[in-house]
């Protein structure tokens, strides 16, 4: 592609898709240039991971930006262009060495299930650390 442009992205993850969303809302023209054959850097699914299921590739970002004050100025533009965003309520997981699989949407349920492997106190300090630190720096 060639033109003028008013910014010039380089790399096509999801913070400079975001930019760059950010950047055109505003006005401004947008061109974001990827090496690779997809847009999205490790935002993507694949179906050849296992055959006849979809495997998310690193793309656990997405709730994070559905949750971050981004999506919240870019929704009605993503979903006017087709993009729904799908959630369930065991989104990732932790396979433990005894077979279990933990991590759930439901805060109730992800801790019955540490509590039963003995792990509550861990899961409970981790997640009081994070949520001191989720808030993020603004500038």
């Amino acid at each position: 592609m060639t033109g003028t442009f008013d910014a010039v992205i380089v790399g096509s993850g999801i913070n400079a898709l975001v930019a760059g969303a950010m950047l055109a809302k505003e006005g401004w023209s947008v061109s974001v240039c990827e090496r690779s054959d997809r847009a999205g850097g490790a935002i993507f699914t694949s179906t050849d991971t296992f055959p006849g299921y979809t495997v998310e590739m690193l793309s656990s970002w997405h709730p994070l930006f559905v949750g971050g004050p981004a999506y919240a100025v870019l929704a009605d533009e993503l979903t006017a262009r087709g993009v729904t965003y799908l959630n369930t309520t065991t989104p990732t997981g932790v396979l433990c060495a005894d077979g279990t699989a933990v991590l759930s949407t439901d805060p109730e349920r992800n801790a019955e299930q540490f509590g039963a492997l003995g792990d509550d106190a861990a899961w409970n300090a981790m997640l009081a650390d994070f949520g001191s630190k989720a808030d993020g720096h603004r500038c």
